[in-house]
């Protein structure tokens, strides 16, 4: 049975915000535990080159990936990944 995904929900997921793990890091400064992190687009080129892990790592092997994803050939608009700052 192959999975089907869609690129737009990988990018969704990729660029959503993740909390950090506390006593992962520690500010010198302000003593503060808790962080988080969020990946944004900058600027997007005019073509796109997208490289998808296709391997799971487990503890002693790695398996292939066989899931499907649905892409589109033309008028990609990934606009709403891209950081509003720099609009």
């Amino acid at each position: 049975m192959v999975l089907e995904c869609d690129l737009e929900r990988l990018i969704e997921h990729y660029t959503k915000e993740e909390k950090m793990e506390e006593d992962s890091i520690t500010c010198p400064k302000c003593k503060k535990t808790s962080f988080s992190k969020k990946l944004t687009f900058w600027r997007l080129p005019r073509i796109l080159v997208i490289h998808l892990k296709r391997f799971n790592f487990g503890r002693f092997r790695r398996d292939k990936l066989d899931n499907a994803v649905k892409f589109p050939l033309k008028d990609l608009d990934l606009s709403k990944f891209v950081t509003e700052s720099s609009f």
